[in-house]
């Protein structure tokens, strides 16, 4: 299902996939494109997904004037939500995931998009974050920076709408690192190596 798409877009697409929550640090995304779209407006934003913090969502796009950059779609109200996710993940350039930890300690696990969207190899820009560093390497399949850093989500994103080859060596690295260690009959096979290492003892 999550194959190698060429891509070719007028715009350099960014894409994110997520619960429409504080902790998924869409906000710090959006602020981060609005600083790169103040000098390049040959980029877009998609945003897709479902949550509670769709209205302050919305608000911040309105209030930042990126109305014409950012779409906000809702692909649980379509008939095949999975399906249009593929679609986008075809689209688009590269995949975004702020994540951070709220000040209550909400935060994410091992973000499974992170593994499709890599699947598909299109580079992720991500944070030091929960398991996320396991799954985006950084400098290698993506990049990763600190949480809540706007400054250093939009100067990876800079990066990767300014240097193709550097996005097409990331997108490669990003699929081979998916298919080599989140392979569903390898993971089972380590598995079933640990369980009988504990066996044996």
């Amino acid at each position: 299902k999550f194959k190698k798409i060429k891509t070719t877009n007028e715009k350099f697409i960014f894409l994110i996939v997520a619960s429409f929550q504080e902790n998924k640090g869409i906000h710090h995304t959006i602020h981060a494109f609005s600083k790169l779209y103040q000098t390049r407006t040959d980029i877009e934003l998609i945003i897709m997904g479902m949550g509670p913090y769709e209205k302050q969502i919305n608000h911040l796009i309105n209030k930042l004037n990126l109305s014409r950059a950012v779409k906000v779609i809702n692909n649980v109200k379509s008939a095949n939500p999975r399906e249009l996710v593929l679609e986008f993940m075809g689209k688009c350039d590269a995949l975004v995931l702020t994540s951070f930890t709220t000040e209550d300690g909400k935060k994410e696990g091992t973000p499974i998009v992170l593994m499709e969207a890599q699947s598909c190899s299109k580079p992720c820009i991500s944070t030091f974050h929960a398991g996320i560093p396991e799954v985006v390497i950084d400098g290698e399949t993506g990049f990763l920076v600190k949480e809540k850093d706007i400054d250093g989500i939009a100067d990876k994103m800079r990066l990767l709408v300014e240097d193709k080859s550097l996005l097409e060596r990331l997108g490669a690295n990003a699929r081979k690192h998916v298919k080599i260690n989140y392979n569903h009959a390898k993971q089972m096979d380590k598995l079933i190596n640990i369980y009988r290492d504990v066996i044996e003892d």
